[in-house]
Parts: structure tokens; C-alpha cells; sequence
């Protein structure tokens, strides 16, 4: 995976959870909320592991982990119908984007520290 594609992985969860609100589809909360069963974090664990040397790796590891649990917040609300709160979770400034933000800088600093 390259790095930059942990981004734009993170930016379709916003589309994944306006899809299920539109089509009043079921989030799986306890799946979500697990940083290790999304693709990017399947390669974090796994072969991205080659990058644990770098500080930025093990910062990258625990934003990824807070975005999961915030994504997890999202999702109950979603699967609960409340367009509105969702609405407010994913807007700019929430912990939800909040967390996001903090991925992409985290990644950022990984690929300078990889030289990358």
C-alpha cells in the first residue's frame, strides 16, 4: 500500500456513512471499531511494520486507532437513523475529522522520516 493511499481510504468512511444513511444500510459497529480489520491497518500490522523505526509510525498507529473508535461513534449513530448527529460528527472540527487530520499529518511526517 503506499502511504498516500491510507489518506484516501480514510476519506471514503465519509461516503460509507452517508451511503448506509441513504439507504438506511447496517453498519458493522464491532468491525469498525477494530483498527486492525480495515485495509490499512491489515498493512499497518502486517508490512507496514518495515516503517516501525521511524517516531511517526507508532504515532500513525494510535491516531489510526482513535479514528476507529470515532468512526465507530459515527456508525452507531448512523445505524440509529439520526441523520442530523451524523451530519454534526463528520463536520470540519469534530473529533471524527479531528482524528482524520491527525492521520493524514501523521503520514505526512512518516514520509519524510522514510525519505519518501
Amino acid at each position: 500500500m503506499d502511504l498516500e493511499d491510507i489518506i484516501g481510504k480514510h476519506i471514503e468512511w465519509k461516503i460509507k456513512f452517508r451511503r448506509a444513511l441513504d439507504k438506511k444500510e447496517h453498519l458493522d459497529v464491532n468491525k469498525i471499531i477494530q483498527d486492525d480489520s480495515c485495509s490499512v491497518g491489515k498493512w499497518l500490522y502486517n508490512e507496514g511494520d518495515k516503517y516501525a523505526r521511524f517516531p511517526s509510525y507508532m504515532t500513525l498507529i494510535k491516531k489510526h486507532a482513535e479514528f476507529h473508535k470515532h468512526a465507530a461513534q459515527v456508525a452507531l449513530e448512523a445505524n440509529a437513523g439520526n441523520m442530523g448527529i451524523v451530519d454534526r460528527m463528520l463536520a470540519p472540527g469534530s473529533p471524527y475529522n479531528s482524528a482524520f487530520s491527525e492521520i493524514s499529518i501523521a503520514v505526512r511526517k512518516l514520509m519524510k522520516e522514510a525519505g519518501l
